[in-house]
């Protein structure tokens, strides 16, 4: 054998030893690679778990503060409701007074008010025909009462002289 064949033959039993020596080393690797991406695998899907319950807990949680403002507000819009109706009822009763009221106005203004201040118009009409037709009367009597005036103040002068 030439020194390059017994060099590739080192070369091939030094192959064959290292890949000997080698695989077990490989395999204990390996394993311990998916030994160590199996415990990985375990974690994450642990988290993964954990992250899904405590997101459940707080989906609960928000559901029932949701729930409780949402009954709460209920609540209060019934309760804003009921006082509405309320108003709205006393105003209606009010409103019905009203009309009542205004209707009984109305009654006693036909029955008693309209026809007595016809009376008094009628009163008055006649005393202002009557003042209209004696106007030329009474300013001649207003005439005769100043003449009547100066008469008795004159006689009253003369009397006073005589006397």
């Amino acid at each position: 054998m030439t020194d390059n064949e017994l060099l590739v033959a080192l070369s091939d039993m030094l192959d064959t030893k290292l890949k000997s020596e080698l695989q077990p080393l490989r395999n204990d690797l390996r394993n311990e690679m998916q030994a160590l991406r199996d415990d990985l695998h375990a974690e994450i899907q642990e988290v993964r778990l954990e992250l899904h319950t405590e997101i459940q807990a707080v989906k609960e949680e928000l559901h029932a503060e949701i729930q409780a403002v949402k009954e709460e507000l209920h609540a209060e819009i019934q309760a804003v409701r009921n006082e509405f109706l309320a108003e709205t009822q006393d105003i209606r009763h009010e409103l019905q007074n009203l009309q009542t009221k205004v209707l009984l106005l109305q009654l006693n203004q036909e029955t008693k008010i309209i026809p007595r201040l016809n009376t008094i118009e009628s009163c008055y009409l006649d005393t202002f025909r009557r003042y209209q037709n004696n106007a030329d009367r009474m300013e001649a009597t207003f005439e005769d009462v100043d003449l009547l005036k100066k008469v008795v103040t004159g006689h009253s002068a003369q009397l006073q002289k005589l006397a």
